[in-house]
């Protein structure tokens, strides 16, 4: 059987050079490939291909088989995933393990096309060891190079704000799926409740306060902020569409997201909780909604896409989005207390598999993505530590926030970009983000 090499790369695969008996592909050329190929009959290629690359994403893998669903890509950034690899089987025994994202394979299988994707099937992989060959990080907003706050939020409104709009009942998760877990439950951010999709709210009990009867959409910005209407488009952006526990979805109301201070009023296992708050000053009510720990970084990427995609919204007609939004001159901006509290949760909370997963998952059916998913340091250049300053992909011209971290020197800790962020490594092996909050 020949074995035709395909190196994953768009800018260098015509000058790479290989031996006489090999056959190097460009990108364009192994996609006509794989689109010729019968979808609905899984059909596989009649030869196989070799192609190496970063693991950028993946599931959780099965016996006998070196992870399920992983995929790669020779950025290692996540920037050019052009294939899934999908079941290899691990050539040596110690290969039946889960690979971690970042590690280096080598695949070499029959092409499929499945679901509009190539995928490698039915075949084996290696893994190549990491000095192998250097880590190329790619830099996902070239064109935004130099460009400050003003100019960085005029920018990205313009590559989000055009997206398809989608009919409200594709917005449910049942529906569009992006928020189901590899075991077939819902992901819910505000409660721990385990729910299928099929247990979506009917008729019957959607008003229930009873938890875990039942899940809803909850909209994070809710939709009486800027007036209840279903015309706008906010309304059904999946980007801030979560499917969440009816009680706990109640809970929360129109509440403004903030800190819950003393005794909450409510709470559940996860940690969200409704009460008291001193996030902000002014009003006779003072009641915020506090997800969990874990999602708060989550809540606030999705309110700094919400407002650059909708700058011309006003977010203050009802609730309690005045709490959290200012509108002048009809252009939407934070409050200074909404925007400390989201930059402390952004940076408290750095982006997660599952936010890059979902940004994929809304691209497909929406269109656009969540920039702050992509590149978590625009948040700084636009609205925190480098407002002012022209945006920049060079990690060495971005503070490192090594003087916070007690008992290391600036010398002596390395940096690395995973997940679009800055991660300073101290030598005893502790990670820390660009203001020194360690990472776990």
């Amino acid at each position: 059987m020949k074995i035709k090499h395909l190196f994953l790369s768009l800018l260098l695969v015509s000058s790479v050079v290989v031996c006489s008996a090999d056959v190097v592909y460009s990108v364009s050329e192994i996609m006509q490939v794989y689109e010729s190929l019968n979808l609905s009959h899984r059909e596989l290629s009649a030869e196989q291909y070799t192609v190496r690359g970063y693991v950028t994403k993946w599931n959780s893998g099965y016996p006998n088989y070196q992870n399920a669903d992983f995929y790669i890509d020779d950025t290692a950034d996540g920037s050019e995933s052009l294939f899934e690899c999908y079941r290899l089987r691990g050539v040596e025994e110690s290969d039946c393990r889960t690979l971690q994202v970042g590690e280096r394979v080598e695949a070499t299988a029959y092409l499929q096309n499945y679901n509009g994707k190539a995928e490698l099937c039915n075949g084996t992989f290696t893994i190549i060891p990491d000095n192998d060959e250097p880590v190329v990080e790619e830099c996902r907003f070239k064109q935004l190079e130099g460009q400050t706050s003003t100019q960085l939020l005029a920018s990205l409104n313009l590559l989000i704000s055009d997206h398809t709009i989608l009919s409200y009942i594709d917005t449910r998760a049942d529906h569009s799926l992006i928020d189901i877990k590899s075991d077939g439950t819902v992901w819910d951010m505000y409660s721990l409740c385990t729910f299928y999709p099929s247990d979506y709210c009917n008729n019957s009990n959607y008003s229930t306060t009873t938890e875990c009867e039942c899940y809803n959409r909850e909209h994070a910005l809710p939709k009486s902020w800027w007036g209840s209407s279903e015309d706008e488009p906010m309304y059904t952006d999946l980007h801030h569409i979560l499917p969440t526990d009816n009680a706990a979805n109640q809970q929360r109301g129109a509440d403004a997201f903030g800190v819950v201070v003393g005794t909450p009023d409510w709470s559940n296992s996860l940690g969200s909780k409704q009460g008291n708050t001193s996030t902000y000053s002014g009003g006779s009510y003072r009641k915020v909604f506090e997800p969990a720990d874990q999602y708060k970084g989550d809540i606030a990427r999705i309110y700094f896409y919400m407002l650059t995609c909708y700058r011309d919204k006003n977010f203050t007609q009802g609730g309690q989005g005045y709490r959290m939004f200012t509108y002048n001159n009809a252009v939407a901006d934070f409050t200074v207390s909404a925007r400390q509290l989201l930059l402390q949760w952004h940076r408290d909370d750095p982006v997660s598999q599952k936010e890059l997963d979902r940004n994929d998952k809304i691209e497909e059916l929406q269109g656009n993505r969540n920039p702050f998913v992509d590149d978590p340091n625009l948040v700084e250049f636009i609205w925190g530590m480098y407002s002012g300053r022209g945006y920049s992909c060079d990690i060495e011209s971005l503070s490192d926030g090594v003087e916070n971290i007690s008992g290391s020197s600036q010398t002596a800790a390395t940096k690395k970009i995973e997940n679009g962020q800055i991660i300073i490594i101290i030598p005893d092996g502790r990670r820390y983000n660009a203001f020194g909050v360690e990472v776990k």
